[in-house]
């Protein structure tokens, strides 16, 4: 690469600007005493160039100690005055496992009169490591004598942090990916035993003692859904699917999954006159389930974990929530007390604070605050713990809640389409439609599910819903077959299903089309209250 070229031109160039000038003031030492009062006034000048200089610039001795010092360098290691610095070897104030690789930068450095672009990292005056490019040469006397060396730092600890923050989010997504699908066709596995265990449960006598083993199975296959919805909330971020809820609800069933039977309850004050929330039952449960557990993992027995929920209302923008209603859930322990200083961090998915192991869980529930229009607080002082408080967008809507009934559904002479990719989700959902008395049709793909539809309504006996998968490799999906049945017939009542709860269909539904969402794996009374909504 031509010199002209580099991208430490500027750096370089302001190098030789003041190889220029020590030499003129090096060359000013060997003139007759009516002549040294130039000195002066060229060292002034040097000062005066360096001072001016935008970049850090320090002069050397030929063994490293510091001579002169600019303001730009006092800043970038933390001196008040060049007194901190001038006199030090600069090897001093080199970190310990960099002082090697400095004598060989400095060999080289000999060698060829100058270095570009090192890395080496010293620490400042507060202690800390800074990682700096040094731009190095040397100077010489009128008798081309090395007498000194001058050199141009950059700092590149932000540069470098920014890159690694770049790296671990290349990382992340990278494993999202791997993990959206794993837990797509783990969904699809669980989907086909869920169902089949619920249809198994409506058909069995429920005097048979066989019903409490297939009671078992379900909650154990509940239970391996959660940790699919955990990965895909971590990994691939996942639109929330958000209906109105009660908060007691989630926290009960969070408190249920954290703890095990006969573990010491935490302190719960729930008041009466609770706003409901408008969220994702799942990814918010498991926020819950983050937070306990933190709280639950850094208190004392002596002092039990105490949860608080309110009414919180936000008059004005705060630059974390925007004015509105918000339901506030805060836990409290009496743990150790986290640094004011490491506060800003303690969301931070590589955070460690030290007296928990979930730091990890911590970003996760954040994550999931913040997609929901929420946020998650933390607050900590000397022997008074720490208060972790969530804060989620509150519906004042009165709304009338259903329970989920498989008996309220009358598939009697109503006809079902359902189109998915996978063999075995046809074969469970046709049982589980079956069970609820629906006369049921089945397609591999789009294209066959148009086909199906449209001969249907040539025969006058159309489909009365349809079910589609969202996604299907190599073939049509739910999103471009609802679109040419609308086409087609303006009041198909289409419901889609997936196990990829990130995909933005899956939370604005019913902008694509579709009267209802199905997030896979699905249960029987889940099944019926989606048919319930849309017929």
């Amino acid at each position: 690469m031509k010199e002209h070229d580099s991208p430490h031109q500027e750096l370089l160039a302001e190098i030789g600007r003041l190889n220029a000038r020590v030499a003129e003031l090096e060359h000013a030492r060997d003139l007759p005493a009516d002549r040294q009062e130039t000195e002066d006034a060229r060292r002034c000048r040097l000062s005066s160039a360096m001072e001016q200089s935008t970049v850090a610039v320090v002069i050397l001795d030929l063994v490293g100690v510091i001579q002169e010092v600019n303001q730009a360098t006092l800043d970038l290691f933390g001196a008040g005055h060049e007194s901190e610095l001038i006199g030090k070897n600069s090897f001093d104030i080199l970190a310990e496992d960099d002082i090697e690789k400095a004598n060989r930068d400095m060999v080289t450095l000999f060698e060829k009169g100058h270095i570009k672009g090192v890395e080496t990292r010293f620490v400042n005056r507060a202690g800390e490591v800074v990682l700096l490019e040094l731009n190095m040469s040397i100077f010489t006397d009128g008798d081309s004598t090395p007498c000194g060396i001058v050199g141009v730092l950059r700092d590149l600890t932000e540069q470098r942090r920014i890159e690694d923050e770049l790296l671990k989010a290349r990382k992340l997504e990278s494993i999202g990916l791997l993990a959206g699908g794993i837990a797509h066709d783990f969904n699809n596995v669980l989907s086909a035993i869920l169902g089949n265990l619920n249809v198994a449960q409506a058909r069995c006598d429920h005097e048979t003692k066989v019903l409490p083993v297939l009671v078992d199975a379900e909650k154990a296959t509940l239970r391996a859904r959660k940790l699919t919805q955990r990965l895909l909330t971590f990994a691939r971020g996942g639109e929330p699917i958000k209906s109105t809820v009660r908060i007691t609800k989630l926290l009960h069933e969070a408190i249920e999954i954290v703890l095990p039977q006969g573990a010491q309850r935490p302190t719960v004050e729930l008041p009466k006159g609770l706003w409901k929330v408008y969220v994702d039952s799942n990814q918010v449960r498991q926020a819950l389930e983050h937070l306990l557990h933190n709280a639950l993992s850094a208190g004392t027995t002596n002092a039990p974990v105490t949860i608080r929920a309110s009414n919180v209302q936000i008059t004005t923008d705060n630059g974390t929530l925007a004015p509105g209603c918000y339901l506030q859930l805060a836990f409290e322990d009496r743990g150790p007390t986290i640094p004011p200083e490491r506060l800003a961090d303690v969301f931070d998915p590589y955070f460690d604070p030290k007296s928990t192991d979930s730091a990890l869980a911590l970003a996760t529930a954040f994550s999931i605050a913040s997609r929901h229009g929420g946020t998650i607080t933390v607050e900590s002082a000397p022997d008074a713990g720490s208060v972790f408080a969530i804060y989620l967008p509150a519906s004042l809507t009165p709304t009338q809640e259903r329970e989920q009934h498989v008996a309220r559904i009358a598939g009697e002479g109503r006809r079902i389409l359902v189109m998915d990719d996978e063999e075995m989700i046809l074969r469970v959902a046709s049982r589980m439609l079956e069970t609820l008395s629906f006369e049921v049709t089945l397609a591999t793909d789009g294209e066959e599910a148009i086909k199906c539809f449209e001969q249907a309504i040539a025969e006058s006996k159309p489909y009365h819903a349809v079910m589609l998968d969202l996604k299907v490799p190599d073939g049509l999906g739910g999103r471009e077959t609802v679109q040419r049945m609308l086409a087609i017939d303006q009041d198909v009542r289409a419901i889609v299903a997936s196990g990829y709860s990130s995909d933005s269909v899956m939370a604005n539904y019913a902008d694509h089309g579709f009267r209802a969402v199905l997030a896979k794996p699905y249960q029987l009374a889940e099944l019926a209250a989606a048919l319930h909504r849309v017929l």
